[in-house]
């Protein structure tokens, strides 16, 4: 007979539920850390987009008053 009941035996239930859990928290920690990392370089990116733009600005200001 195959056991119907989730809660029977163990912390997460049956055993095969408990891997499943094992596996959720695993997925659950690379995506946070893949978000916090992805959000650092897309802010780093930013910052650097807007010196850059900055530097242009400045450069052709510089360019028309030698002109």
């Amino acid at each position: 007979m195959v056991n119907m009941n989730f809660g029977s035996s163990g912390r997460y239930g049956t055993d095969g539920y408990a891997v499943f859990a094992i596996f959720r928290w695993k997925y659950e920690l690379f995506l946070s850390l893949y978000i916090s990392i992805s959000l650092f370089f897309h802010t780093l990116q930013c910052f650097l987009n807007v010196i850059l733009l900055d530097l242009i600005i400045a450069q052709i200001f510089y360019d028309i008053s030698l002109a």
